[in-house]
């Protein structure tokens, strides 16, 4: 996996940190001491959910073309497989409404290659939010089989198949992607290397800092077993 620097900071004024712990700890009178642990742990708890959102962005929607400054660090997974003729085409008919979609996502469940349908490969279907409750809409209407539209934890079941599709926010309408899981490789230095948070207390701003840094990047092996729109 080809790897560049990435990095993540951000400032936390104490409006931002206050709750719980963090809110009694800043009140007139609490002891340094004891205020100084708890709002740490405020500020690494919140820069954390903030890192793993950015670095999910980066995985998906990075572009180094990108003028925003927390995508161009290197090219994500949605301008990779676009870009990559030898990843087949399911041949799907866009846009999807709640009429089109359940014959849309069988299509793309059935655009998987033989050895990875034959398989004990974990894949699927990932789409937009958009495109996902098009299917939920698709099959209710139809009353596809039954279908009762629940989930499971590997997302929701194309009926007449085993292919589950889930929702990924970084999507956008028409963005569809049969992806080998497996097969997605998101390579940095350590485990621990982006949740190896920094903070510091800025006594002049009273604000309080976070900032993660790691050699990070993202790949895929076998494009022939992926699928596209």
């Amino acid at each position: 996996v080809e790897s560049k620097l990435i990095g993540f900071a951000q400032k936390f004024c104490n409006q931002a940190l206050l709750s719980g712990w963090t809110q009694l700890l800043l009140r007139s009178g609490a002891s340094a001491m004891l205020k100084e642990l708890p709002i740490e742990q405020q500020a690494s708890a919140l820069f954390l959910a903030l890192l793993k959102k950015g670095v999910e962005d980066l995985i998906f929607l990075g572009d180094t073309a990108s003028p925003d400054a927390s995508l161009n660090m290197f090219d994500g997974l949605v301008k990779l497989w676009n870009a990559d003729i030898n990843i087949p085409n399911a041949g799907l008919a866009l846009p999807m409404d709640a009429t089109n979609a359940y014959d849309n996502f069988k299509l793309m469940a059935r655009a998987f290659v033989d050895e990875v349908q034959e398989s004990d490969l974990d894949y699927g279907i990932i789409a937009s939010t958009t495109d996902y409750n098009h299917l939920v809409d698709n099959l209710m209407n139809n009353n596809n089989y039954h279908y009762t539209a629940e989930e499971s934890e590997r997302g929701l079941k194309i009926p007449g198949t085993e292919v589950y599709v889930q929702k990924r926010r970084q999507l956008s309408t028409g963005e569809v992607f049969g992806v080998v899981y497996p097969y997605i490789l998101f390579g940095t230095d350590a485990e621990e290397d982006l949740t190896s948070i920094k903070v510091k207390e800025m006594q002049d701003t009273e604000e309080m800092r976070a900032s993660a840094y790691a050699m990070a990047g993202i790949t895929y092996a076998f494009p022939e077993y992926f699928v596209k729109p």
